[in-house]
């Protein structure tokens, strides 16, 4: 924990999409002193912008990603969060062949979805704008269940409970 608060990583493929997305839309939620949260990229090169859909879909909702800047994924990183997100089964396998100890706190993004919801977070990466709107809708879906478990796990008296499914 960072102070008093959890520190949250999201993990994805090359950090300039799905990661990023779910790292403002956790802030978003929960206000940047709720929870430290951060991002970064199994295969991400140091330094990228966001994707330039990434940034569109997230400013119709009012949130700005435009200063992320991608980064790779480290073993420190995980040692350093308190709950790791991966968007895939491969990238949390991944992550978990390069953190054995971590298992405990390493999960796929809807790991805590409601049956039905639970799977991977596929690439928007080249796709159209809709998907990239999808794929957003997707995260703070998976975002909504993973605000209760911090509440629930790190005894935290958290804003953006899910009852406002949307807030934006």
């Amino acid at each position: 924990m960072t102070g008093n608060r959890p520190f949250i990583l999201f993990v994805c493929s090359g950090n300039t999409c799905r990661s990023p997305m779910a790292e403002a839309l956790i802030r978003h939620r929960l206000g940047a002193s709720a929870v430290g949260a951060g991002s970064a990229g199994l295969a991400a090169l140091e330094g990228c912008r966001a994707s330039a859909m990434a940034r569109e879909v997230m400013l119709e909702i009012g949130v700005d990603i435009s200063a992320h800047r991608s980064r790779a994924f480290r073993p420190e990183l995980a040692g350093e969060a308190d709950a790791v997100f991966a968007m895939t089964a491969a990238q949390r396998n991944a992550i978990l062949s390069l953190c054995p100890g971590a298992r405990d706190k390493v999960f796929l993004l809807k790991a805590f979805a409601r049956a039905g919801a639970e799977g991977d977070v596929n690439d928007p990466a080249g796709s159209s704008v809709e998907l990239y709107r999808r794929t957003r809708d997707e995260i703070d879906e998976a975002l909504l269940d993973i605000i209760l478990y911090l509440k629930r796990r790190f005894r935290l008296d958290l804003p953006g409970a899910p009852g406002a499914r949307r807030n934006f």
